[in-house]
């Protein structure tokens, strides 16, 4: 009987190397390094590709054609210039501003009822025309409704004090506000409104005098050179005279009505009869 087969060991022959495990991991560490290095060169040169296209300047892009416009009408734009032929907007003229140049009431006495009225001229370095804008006061209220250049005062007291402003306008703008000086309603002197009487009866002279006030003021009744015993009632302006038996002729007073502001006058002259008793 055959006895079995044993494995035959060989020999690794002298030409052959034996690669032992530190070999082994040099090698590979040197792919790693190599790898990355290579990596790290393809990263740098793709960086500076990028670099160098956004240096490059782009092509220039031609600008559109604009049109043709036609040349327009001259015409002038308020505030904003005029426009020329060549379509070119041209600086605006300055606008000077219209200025007053005399403002002042009449009549300068003024009475409740009287019509104030407002004189104004003015000038403008444009040569425009000048309008004006009025606002009366009373007492520095803005009397409604009142806005051309005259003021009725009908329905006003004496002591109200009224003011003009006037304005003046160009078209274009406004110009400075002035305003003359202000007027005060006067008080209306009462008025005589009854004839005097001449007549003596029986040495008796009479006569009541009749006077009214518009104002509305309390009147006051005197006599100014009156003859020996003449009287008057200074509340009624009755005058009561006993004519003396050897009165002469002549005999001139004046008979005065008073408001406390202002007075009418009344001058008369008797010429009594001496009566034999």
């Amino acid at each position: 009987m055959r006895s079995p087969k044993r494995p035959v060991r060989r020999r690794p022959s002298p030409t052959q190397e034996i690669e032992t495990p530190s070999k082994a991991g040099f090698k590979k560490w040197y792919v790693y390094i190599v790898g990355a290095i290579t990596v790290f060169l393809i990263v740098v040169l793709l960086l500076k590709g990028g670099e160098e296209k956004k240096e490059t300047p782009p092509p220039p892009v031609a600008a559109p054609v604009q049109p043709p416009v036609s040349a327009p009408v001259a015409s002038t734009v308020e505030r904003g210039g005029t426009e020329g032929a060549t379509g070119a907007l041209e600086p605006a003229k300055k606008n000077y501003l219209p200025e007053i140049t005399s403002v002042r009431l009449s009549p300068k006495i003024v009475f409740p009822g009287t019509v104030i009225k407002g004189e104004v001229e003015a000038s403008d370095k444009d040569g425009d025309s000048v309008t004006f804008n009025y606002e009366w006061r009373r007492n520095g209220v803005v009397v409604d409704g009142a806005v051309s250049d005259e003021l009725d005062t009908k329905g006003l007291k004496k002591g109200d004090l009224i003011v003009l402003f006037v304005t003046p306008f160009d078209g274009k703008e406004k110009g400075r506000v002035r305003r003359p000086r202000a007027v005060t309603i006067n008080n209306r002197p009462p008025e005589i409104v009854s004839a005097p009487s001449t007549s003596i009866s029986n040495g008796r002279y009479s006569y009541e005098v009749k006077a009214i006030d518009l104002d509305g003021d309390k009147l006051i009744y005197s006599i100014e050179n009156a003859p020996a015993g003449m009287t008057i009632d200074a509340g009624k302006g009755v005058i009561q005279w006993d004519v003396p038996p050897t009165a002469g002729v002549g005999y001139s007073f004046t008979i005065v009505v008073s408001d406390g502001d202002a007075k009418a006058f009344q001058g008369l002259t008797l010429n009594p009869v001496v009566e034999n008793r």
